[in-house]
């Protein structure tokens, strides 16, 4: 499942698109967020079966470029030698896709031959990246770094970074990740026993492999391992674990994992710091099978996590689809103290909406930093053109305000862009005269 919240320019979609697949047994699908996902009348397909290479299987996931719509990743397994491969294509309104014959020719990797395909692939529009599992008599998994002409550009042994940090040596907890999330040109990694977020591009301009991982989290916090007991050998284990599948997150680093058919859990919790919240339910959950998630995080007035839905709500009946879950619709509570954030040093990057929306003729915006350096901060129109700059200067870590004046400008919608280092936050505004 796939989210698209930026439009062409770059710029947030008040109308987002939701794209998912329907794995080796039907075509990827594309709605309207907004509109009922369950009308066939109001989709748009396309397949990718019909370039499908002989004895290989569609995997479980799709990725789409966020601004050239178009443009799309999938997984493939050959099914007799389990090699694995990636390969990119173009959507076909309501028709049959068209793969890049050059992208990704040289992505022929040994995997798991029992496994299914649910290996992640994700972009930030200049690279991708994955992972590949390498069997024998030492298996490993690889980080890949993908060009954008399709070819391997690094491979970054991450098989067990909780070891390689000394944490939890000997426990045979391995990073394996099936899916990953990409937020800010930061990757989120999910599978085995762990999760982890990575900054590769940290990594590429210092070459120390410390930089690469921003934080790991074994989970021996409850959270994403229902067989924790803090007193026991090893306080975790792998065969204990909910069925957990695609890794989401949001603007502000904290990442979920859906869970399926493992009570009245829907999904779990991650701060921005890797530390465990807790598990959350849906209301109304019901011990359902979902097998894919996706968050919306635009500012749109379709902002919430979405999953799939593969158990009938009434026995009997058929399963209805696409599920839509907005905050108040979550039971539990999520406090400061659980995801522990200090008094004065934010934890994560955020950007908050301005007020006074609508304004005439300032308007203040305010943010957050949690480390010092240059911001920049940006006015654009409708049309994804800029028209002033409030700020591009040296900024102390913690929170901060600018006021925008806009006697000079028409009324109508805008844009405001906050950048700092990797971070990107857009906001819509609107000046009334």
């Amino acid at each position: 499942m796939t989210i698209l919240e930026k439009d062409v320019l770059g710029m947030p979609d008040p109308n987002p698109l939701l794209h998912v697949c329907h794995g080796s047994r039907g075509p990827i699908s594309k709605w309207v967020l907004g509109y009922e996902p369950t009308d066939d009348t109001l989709r748009e397909t396309t397949s990718t079966r019909a370039d499908l290479p002989e004895g290989w299987r569609i995997g479980m996931y799709e990725y789409f470029e966020q601004t050239d719509r178009t443009q799309f990743y999938i997984g493939w397994k050959e099914l007799l030698d389990g090699y694995q491969g990636y390969y990119k294509f173009t959507w076909t309104p309501n028709g049959d896709a068209v793969r890049d014959p050059l992208w990704g020719e040289d992505i022929s990797l040994k995997c798991d031959p029992a496994g299914t395909v649910q290996f992640g692939i994700v972009s930030d529009g200049t690279r991708a990246y994955s992972r590949a599992y390498i069997g024998g008599t030492v298996p490993r998994t690889d980080f890949l770094v993908i060009d954008s002409d399709g070819t391997i550009a690094e491979t970054i042994n991450i098989t067990s970074e909780n070891e390689r940090r000394g944490e939890g040596a000997g426990s045979g907890i391995k990073l394996n990740p099936q899916n990953m999330a990409i937020r800010d040109n930061r990757i989120f990694l999910y599978g085995g026993c762990y999760r982890a977020l990575v900054d590769y591009y940290r990594y590429e301009e210092s070459g120390d492999i410390d930089d690469f991982y921003v934080w790991g989290n074994g989970q021996g916090d409850y959270v994403g391992d229902k067989s924790f007991q803090i007193d026991a050998e090893v306080p975790w284990d792998c065969g204990g674990e909910p069925d957990m599948n695609q890794i989401v997150a949001d603007t502000n680093h904290f990442s979920s994992s859906i869970i399926s058919a493992a009570g009245a859990v829907s999904f779990n919790l991650m701060g921005p710091d890797g530390t465990g919240i807790g598990d959350f339910a849906y209301a109304g959950e019901i011990n359902g099978l979902k097998m894919a998630m996706g968050i919306c995080d635009a500012g749109s007035a379709y902002d919430g996590l979405y999953s799939d839905n593969l158990t009938p709500l009434v026995e009997g009946e058929a399963a209805t689809g696409v599920r839509f879950a907005a905050q108040d619709s979550f039971k539990g509570i999520i406090t400061s103290k659980s995801v522990g954030v200090a008094e004065n040093a934010p934890a994560a990057f955020s950007v908050a909406q301005n007020l006074p929306n609508p304004f005439n003729p300032t308007t203040t915006i305010n943010f957050s930093l949690p480390d010092a350096g240059i911001v920049s901060i940006d006015v654009y129109n409708v049309a994804g053109q800029k028209v002033d700059t409030i700020a591009n200067e040296y900024m102390n870590t913690g929170s901060h305000s600018v006021v925008w004046d806009a006697s000079g400008f028409s009324a109508g919608v805008y844009f405001y862009t906050v950048k700092f280092n990797n971070f990107t936050k857009s906001m819509k505004m609107t000046l009334m005269k």
